[in-house]
């Protein structure tokens, strides 16, 4: 993977239980870290966002449902830089919402 310069995360986090996300990350910055190539981002599909929910939809949903500023603090101790937030409108998928982030990696 040395020349990785871009990175595509459709579910982002959904899939990943609380506890394992930090780690999950962190393999996104590894592998970053060991490429050559210039310019390097992670695209990020945050599903299902919770911001664009209504709060009567959240019951009976699992642990792993996201919210942005949870995103945010998973990539606050990383070497990656928001560059580009598509929650305005945000895209209407199976009765559920999505955002699409854009981090470039800073290390």
């Amino acid at each position: 993977l040395k020349d990785v310069g871009l990175m595509f995360d459709y579910t982002f986090l959904c899939a990943i239980e609380k506890n394992q996300r930090p780690a999950w990350a962190a393999r996104y910055a590894a592998i970053f870290k060991g490429s050559q190539a210039t310019n390097k981002y992670l695209i990020v599909q945050i599903f299902p966002i919770v911001k664009f929910v209504p709060d009567d939809e959240l019951q009976g949903r699992g642990p792993n449902t996201v919210t942005f500023e949870d995103v945010k603090q998973l990539f606050s101790n990383l070497p990656f830089e928001l560059v580009y937030v598509d929650d305005d409108p945000p895209v209407i998928r199976k009765d559920r919402k999505e955002m699409t982030t854009i981090w470039r990696y800073t290390s």
